[in-house]
């Protein structure tokens, strides 16, 4: 069990250290003036490549809940975001955080976030199942 979490977790953190790693090469090389860019849908499709594969192993050891996992955290985890958002701002008068013109849920959550809430559910279920 704590394997399938290791593995999970490892999928996922290379990921995301490749990509940074690809459009940032030149700063890990120079240590000068990291290169900021614009949101991009190809960068965002790489980055959730590796996400979407460590589901699909996860799948194939544990079948159908897994997805269902997901969808659920994914559906929560939107929704909450949305929630904590609007109140926040309702309350404080301030945004919690700010989502610019890329797919967003009345500015207070993105479409984006999906698959995010959906692989911390993921990491989570695996997680609690090691310690219980």
């Amino acid at each position: 069990m704590i394997y399938d979490f290791i593995i999970f977790f490892l999928i996922l953190s290379l990921g995301v250290l490749l990509i940074a790693f690809i459009s940032q090469y030149k700063f890990f090389l120079t240590l000068k003036n990291p290169k900021k860019f614009p949101f991009s849908f190809i960068r965002y499709s790489l980055l959730m490549l590796f996400p979407i594969i460590a589901v699909i192993i996860t799948y194939t050891k544990y079948g159908f809940p897994i997805i269902k996992v997901f969808i659920a955290f994914s559906i929560i985890g939107l929704v909450l975001e949305w929630l904590i958002g609007f109140s926040y701002q309702m309350i404080v008068g301030e945004r919690l955080w700010t989502y610019h013109k890329y797919q967003t849920i009345g500015k207070y959550s993105s479409f984006l976030t999906i698959p995010i809430w959906g692989m911390a559910g993921l990491l989570f279920s695996l997680l609690s199942q090691i310690f219980v």
